[in-house]
Parts: structure tokens; C-alpha cells; sequence
């Protein structure tokens, strides 16, 4: 699948990140997805929503701002 294509469903509990592609025809192209999913955390069925994309240079600064916590700077 295609980066580009793709929209990241998430447990709002605990964090647990789905990857699926959206129907872009239709009347609900433009609202956000909300699924039932099975969590293995919880062990059972709960609402995973869609969340927002980070774009590279975001993820860039979230991933500096780890390694630094974990170096205890």
C-alpha cells in the first residue's frame, strides 16, 4: 500500500495504532473513520478513530525530542 493512501486508526485507552486505506467516493468521504477493532491489550472489541498524519520534518522533531529524554539531557 501507498504511504499517501493510508490513514492511521487509533485506540484513544491505549495508544494501539491500526493502518488501513479510506473509501474516498461516497457521502461519508469526508468525515473521520471510526471502527470496531479487537485490541490485544484490552482483549476485546473497542472504537479505534482516525487520527492525524505526522509529517516528516514533525516526526523528525518527535523522534529528536526522545533521544534526548533518554539520554537524560
Amino acid at each position: 500500500m501507498a504511504q499517501k493512501t493510508l490513514i492511521i486508526l487509533q485506540n484513544s485507552d491505549t495508544r494501539e495504532t491500526y493502518y488501513t486505506r479510506r473509501n474516498k467516493k461516497g457521502e461519508n468521504a469526508d468525515k473521520k473513520i471510526e471502527l470496531k477493532k479487537y485490541s490485544p491489550k484490552l482483549k476485546k472489541h473497542v472504537v479505534f478513530k482516525e487520527v492525524k498524519k505526522l509529517s516528516k520534518k514533525k516526526k523528525a522533531v518527535v523522534s529528536t525530542k526522545k533521544k534526548s529524554k533518554e539520554q537524560g539531557v
